[in-house]
């Protein structure tokens, strides 16, 4: 694959970008090293696992340690391929079929600036699932987090309990942090740090040492604080949960996986209760294939309560409303939740120290990746620092409420329009706010909701299951979601006035935020 550097070395100006990345997608459709894709399955397996995403694969990967267990892995998206494993591009990937493309449905308050109201949801379609398009940032839940989870009656699930399972899926590939307790050496996931620093990066940190935070690596027992980010990368590619925990068994006579397949049914005995099978189809061929132990439902917080539902497990009325026998009256779909962040705070430096789209296709820059994994190009969607603090708003002590992520750019660099197109942005919207940062050295700072009070719910469009499902996130209708919002915004524009990210890399001033955020 010698000919991936000499093809990036031509990369266009932006409008003309995404043609040239969809001819790159298919000249570079070769997966090395996938698993096999079965032609015929068994009539019948011990297991059946539905997603073969973080969850899946790691669960087909254990089960299949038992050389007396059959197991069926069934994915609806195909294997990751080249282009996939670039972390700076990952905004291009989003706007690829390895993102099953979902949206919100359209409410008042939330995604005003986005097309039709709606919020993009990603997520994967793909072996490895949304670990082949997420931003590949690594960050363990705090320790309070699984405490929590004890002290509601889910025994096992305590920090303690769950470290040695951190411990065993890690191998960090970091000097000094491979010597921690807190992390594993010689799991099947690589942790690691891009292999380039800004001096934004930096000055962040900085920062938050000027304020008073604890600054270097975290683990679970740490709480409010900044640091560089890692990644699940090797050598500076994308390390998905399919190349982790699948590829190296792909050998496994035990495990058959079957890509392009969608499981449309779980088939469930109503006398006894139990499930029996799986009703799928491949190539616009319907199969049912029976299982003898369990079926295991991996396919992700929108698809497992869409399979769950179309399968007669659901609440009565909506599943009667749509004509769906019902075989068990429970509130699947409810309870949604997500981590709402802001884009759009972004600032100025008079510094050519920052990714500007014309700078990172500098031949060096991608002869250095490709060769030497090294560069802009391992950045994780361009995140290089993340900080995690309480507001006056925080309900759990402990639990910070808010995370900051740091980026040495402002959205603008876009591969074409491909920020605009995965987050869904309107013209208007990219036009006040990101417009005038085009081709300018600048950075930006996204406040994350990480203890969110809103509740969304999921139902089901029709009975058809290739009809995506209906997505009310509700973002915002607990107002105390967006007066800690408020207060992230707050503090990442404070930031922006410190010395260390303002003064010293001669920052301007953001005239829109500056006035609007008192």
């Amino acid at each position: 694959m010698l000919f991936l550097p000499a093809l990036l070395l031509f990369l266009p100006t932006a409008h003309a970008q995404r043609s040239i990345f969809d001819f790159y997608r298919e000249v570079l459709d070769i997966p090395f090293g996938a698993t096999r894709d079965i032609k015929f399955f068994e009539k019948e397996y011990d297991f059946i696992v539905i997603g073969a995403g973080s969850g899946g694969s790691v669960v087909a990967n254990r089960l299949t340690e038992r050389p007396d267990w059959s197991v069926l892995l069934v994915e609806a998206g195909k294997e990751e391929i080249l282009i996939t494993d670039i972390p700076l591009l990952v905004s291009y990937i989003l706007s690829t079929e390895y993102n099953w493309g979902y949206s919100t449905e359209p409410q008042k308050g939330a995604c005003l600036s986005m097309n039709y109201g709606k919020c993009n949801w990603p997520r994967g379609k793909a072996m490895g699932g949304t670990s082949v398009i997420n931003y590949m940032i690594y960050t363990r839940g705090f320790k309070a987090d699984y405490d929590l989870w004890k002290s509601l009656g889910n025994y096992g699930w305590g920090y303690e309990d769950v470290l040695p399972y951190f411990l065993k899926l890690e191998n960090i590939n970091i000097l000094g942090l491979n010597r921690s307790r807190y992390y594993g050496k010689g799991g099947y996931m690589n942790i690691e740090r891009p292999k380039w620093r800004t001096p934004l990066a930096k000055a962040f940190l900085e920062t938050g040492r000027n304020l008073g935070y604890p600054v270097g690596d975290r683990d679970s027992l740490s709480n409010d604080g900044f640091s560089y980010v890692l990644t699940t990368t090797k050598n500076g590619a994308r390390m998905s949960a399919s190349k982790a925990f699948l590829r190296p068994i792909r050998d496994r006579k035990n495990l058959h996986v079957s890509k392009r397949t969608k499981a449309t049914k779980i088939l469930i005995d109503k006398r006894t209760g139990r499930t029996v099978g799986v009703e799928v189809v491949k190539n616009r061929k319907k199969y049912v294939i029976r299982v003898r132990k369990e079926v295991i439902l991996s396919a992700g917080s929108l698809n497992s309560p869409q399979l769950l539902m179309l399968s007669g497990i659901g609440p009565s009325e909506h599943l009667r409303q749509l004509g769906i026998p019902v075989i068990r009256d429970l509130k699947v779909g409810y309870n949604l939740q997500d981590h709402v962040s802001m884009a759009g705070l972004a600032f100025f430096i008079n510094d050519t120290i920052s990714i500007v789209e014309d700078r990172y296709r500098n031949p060096r820059y991608i002869i250095d990746y490709w060769l030497n994994g090294k560069g802009p190009y391992t950045l994780p969607g361009g995140a290089e620092a993340l900080a995690f603090y309480e507001t006056k708003y925080n309900h759990r002590s402990g639990h910070p409420d808010i995370e900051l992520v740091f980026g040495p750019g402002a959205f603008t660099g876009d591969i074409g329009g491909s920020i605009r197109k995965s987050y869904n942005m309107n013209e208007s919207f990219y036009e006040a706010v990101y417009r005038p940062f085009e081709g300018r050295d600048a950075y930006n700072i996204v406040p994350v909701l990480l203890q969110p009070r809103s509740r969304g719910r999921v139902l089901l469009r029709s009975k058809d299951p290739f009809h995506w499902p209906l997505l009310y996130a509700n973002y915002y209708t607990d107002k105390r979601d967006l007066l800690t919002m408020v207060e992230g915004i707050k503090q990442a524009s404070a930031m922006s006035l410190q010395a260390a990210l303002g003064c010293s890399l001669k920052a301007s001033e953001h005239v829109a935020y500056n006035r609007t955020i008192s």
